[in-house]
């Protein structure tokens, strides 16, 4: 999962941007720029997280300033007291969660997937993917009772691709989210890391889970349109057989 982080230069942010590539989140991070919106706004993380005391920029400004472009990622920011008013504000401004300084790296992971995963459309931690559930908060894979051993990248891939299911994503935008800005390799590995990830799951007994849309790239398919769509053409050939 590859979140943004808006931060002074420091220790403690150092520090919790490493708890978060430690806890296995893929972290760009921006200074309190003049045009730090514009540059985010090109950057497709899954959520953005402004930290305290940013000098030159005002939290709220930030999360106002976002949300008049359109930006509807989740929101969070690490607010610099305990002031009640300073939270309503942000809140009511747009964000989705503030939180006072200092807090646990753990805990700031923690709350980045729960908004990810509520804007995403699931409550629960895990996603079912016909007989593949994922594990969010463990960043594990079952196929019924067997548990597949991927790699950080395997399970990343499949895991943004589970989060937006029926959703085609472009080898581009996979990669976008798989690496920071200072380090991306050849979009050719994509391929590799999907055929790598569909051999586990098979050998595990799960039926294909990841589709490749030609010219276009993975995706993998959402059960509940598809079911739909195959009870339509159920019915549409039992009607085609009895007339």
């Amino acid at each position: 999962m590859k979140i943004l982080v808006v931060s002074q230069e420091g220790e403690t942010s150092r520090r919790v941007v490493l708890g978060l590539q430690q806890g296995g989140f893929v972290v760009n991070m921006y200074g309190p720029y003049d045009d730090v919106r514009s540059l985010i706004a090109k950057d497709d993380g899954l959520a953005v997280l402004i930290g305290p005391d940013l000098r030159g920029i005002e939290p709220r400004t930030l999360v106002r300033s976002l949300r008049a472009s359109g930006d509807d990622r989740p929101v969070l920011v690490v607010a610099s007291d305990h002031l009640y008013a300073q939270r309503v504000a942000l809140l009511n401004t747009g964000a989705d969660d503030v939180f006072a300084h200092p807090c646990p790296v753990e805990e700031i992971a923690a709350r980045v997937k729960a908004v990810v995963r509520r804007a995403r459309g699931f409550a629960k931690p895990e996603i079912a993917l016909a007989d593949v559930v994922l594990d969010l908060n463990g960043r594990c894979v079952n196929v019924g009772p067997t548990k597949v051993a991927l790699t950080s990248k395997e399970y990343q891939i499949l895991e943004l691709l589970a989060v937006n299911r029926g959703k085609v994503l472009s080898k581009d935008t996979i990669m976008n989210h798989l690496y920071d800005y200072d380090a991306v390799p050849d979009a050719k590995i994509i391929d590799v890391f999907v055929c790598k990830i569909r051999k586990k799951l098979v050998n595990a007994g799960a039926p294909e889970t990841i589709s490749t849309v030609w010219g276009q790239g993975y995706m993998v398919r959402d059960e509940r349109s598809g079911a739909r769509g195959t009870a339509r053409a159920v019915e549409e050939r039992r009607v085609m057989a009895t007339t």
